[in-house]
């Protein structure tokens, strides 16, 4: 991606950008989509790319003050690219 940012014809970073909001649109219903569409969206468009990025999420249980947990998962494209397989990181 940085590659694409600092390119000198400064319309790819544009085409770039452009291109990933169509998939919104296309794929995850635009403004209206779902977590699960933004999701699987976004990790179509990286496959898509070869960017070589990892998708995780977080999600923080507060277990008394100050102190927090966090859990970690990592999100890929399922094999058949539609369903989102969340692997445990701790």
């Amino acid at each position: 991606m940085q590659a694409i940012h600092n390119s000198e014809d400064k319309n790819d970073w544009k085409k770039y950008g452009e291109t990933l909001e169509k998939q919104y649109v296309k794929r995850a219903n635009g403004a209206n989509g779902t977590k699960t569409q933004y999701e699987r969206t976004f990790l179509q468009f990286l496959k898509e790319q070869d960017l070589g990025v990892t998708l995780y999420e977080m999600e923080q249980f507060n277990v008394g003050t100050p102190n927090v947990q966090e859990k970690w998962k990592k999100l890929e494209l399922a094999a058949d690219n539609t369903n989102i397989d969340e692997i445990p990181c701790n």
